[in-house]
């Protein structure tokens, strides 16, 4: 089947569900654009491939003298909701540099979308070719003269063939293979998109697990009851003493948000936002660190 832009509109959103249950799937639960531009941001200064830097200068349209940087966090909030209506699915469909932009997001590959549809269409034809191929290995012409030198044959190769699989039986095998592993990856992502649902609380510094039964508890320092995420779970909130450093190779390690205590600190940003006070999650920067004079000991890790 020819692969068009419609099959890489539908690829890419299945990808936008397994990427939601991935480390950064924070960012793309329900995305406003605030959020939007601090992961674009993030992946930018994490560092982009040649490939995905012009998907982004085709995306925000940086000026001459305007830095890529800059026009990230400059760009208007309507272009941001675009790509929010169509992550969360609110639009079925979107144009191709939107759709390009959110493919670096979710790490959906192939990417951009020509090089999808011509990667794809290049699989079809080789398959197509095998196929043509085992068919026409069974078919073979001989003239008349030469029919009795042809049975003498045939009988030496009925020999071999029961001591060696054929080229056809292989070129069939290699096609049954591809067809059990595109299966096997459909299964695996309908675990992924659909597991068994249970339901967690945020407790002081942390989630809990609860039965489907469990009362919920509500006090200044626990959050509402809700379904069970594989990624938020893992957060956690961090006392400043206890963490060793901010950075990894220049890559942020600590999120924080400005509460009315103060400043708190957690280990990943989840589903991007505070599970009490519901703020934005933010990526450590070393503004804040001088800002607020926070322990510099153990700025930054290069392992």
């Amino acid at each position: 089947m020819i692969k068009t832009f419609d099959n890489y509109i539908a690829d890419v959103k299945q990808q936008i569900a397994i990427a939601k249950q991935e480390t950064f799937g924070g960012y793309l639960t329900n995305p406003s654009p605030a959020q939007l531009r601090n992961y674009c941001l993030l992946l930018f200064d994490g560092g982009l491939s040649q490939q995905d830097a012009e998907i982004f200068k085709l995306f925000f349209q940086p000026n001459g003298e305007e830095s890529l940087r800059k026009k990230i966090d400059s760009l208007d909030a309507g272009k941001w909701r675009a790509v929010g209506n169509f992550i969360r699915g609110e639009n079925s469909k979107t144009n191709p540099v939107n759709l390009n932009l959110i493919a670096v997001l979710v790490n959906f590959k192939p990417r951009p979308h020509n090089a999808y549809i011509a990667g794809k269409n290049q699989l079809v034809n080789a398959v197509s070719d095998i196929i043509h191929d085992t068919d026409s290995s069974n078919s073979v012409d001989m003239p008349e003269d030469s029919v009795n030198a042809t049975t003498i044959y045939q009988e030496d190769e009925i020999i071999k063939d029961n001591t060696a699989v054929s080229v056809g039986n292989r070129k069939k095998f290699i096609a049954i293979l591809l067809i059990v592993i595109v299966l096997l990856f459909v299964c695996i992502s309908a675990i992924l998109l659909f597991p068994e649902k249970k339901f967690m609380q945020w407790q002081t510094d942390h989630y809990t697990t609860l039965e489907d039964n469990q009362e919920e508890l509500l006090t200044a320092d626990y959050g509402a009851i809700r379904p069970i995420d594989g990624i938020e779970i893992k957060k956690r909130q961090l006392q400043l003493a206890d963490i060793p450093y901010f950075f990894r190779n220049e890559k942020p390690m600590v999120w924080y948000s400005k509460e009315v205590t103060g400043i708190e600190f957690f280990n990943i940003p989840g589903d991007g936002l505070h599970p009490i006070s519901g703020k934005t999650l933010k990526p450590i920067s070393k503004y804040m660190i001088d800002k607020y004079k926070l322990n510099k000991k153990h700025v930054s890790a290069s392992k």
